[in-house]
C-alpha cells in the first residue's frame, strides 16, 4: 500500500521482480480518503484473495495495512518500509505527536480562509 503523496505506481518496480521471481503480485491504490475508509477498501480488496498474503505498506499506508489485516486470517506478513508502525485503530496524529521532531506536520497543507 503507498503513502499519501503517491499512487499505486510506485511499487511498479518491486511488482515486476516479485511477479519474475514467481509471486503472484498487485498493488490496489489507496483511495486515500482516511484511514478507516481506506483500510475497509483494502480489507474487500484481501477478501477477494485465496492463499497466503504478505502486506507491504509505505509511510500513511503502514497504518492502512495494519488496520485491513486486522480481520483477516490469511494475511501471513506485515512488512512496513519507511512506514507508519500504529497499534490497530491508532490515529496517525496521535503517533506523530509521540515523537517529536517529525516532518510530517509542517508538510501537510493547512487551510487558508
Amino acid at each position: 500500500m503507498h503513502g499519501g503523496f503517491a499512487d499505486a505506481s510506485c511499487w511498479s518496480g518491486v511488482i515486476e521482480r516479485l511477479q519474475h521471481a514467481g509471486y503472484p503480485t498487485l498493488a490496489p491504490a489507496s483511495p486515500l480518503r482516511s484511514l478507516s475508509t481506506d483500510a475497509a477498501y483494502l480489507a474487500g480488496v484481501l477478501a477477494s484473495i485465496s492463499g497466503p498474503v504478505v502486506l507491504v505498506g509505505h509511510s500513511c499506508g503502514g497504518a492502512v495495512i495494519t488496520n485491513a489485516a486486522a480481520d483477516i486470517p490469511n494475511v501471513t506478513a506485515l512488512v512496513y518500509n519507511a512506514a507508519f508502525v500504529p497499534d490497530q485503530g491508532e490515529q496517525l496524529g496521535v503517533l506523530i505527536n509521540k515523537y517529536p521532531g517529525s516532518i510530517i506536520q509542517p508538510a501537510q497543507p493547512t487551510a487558508t480562509s
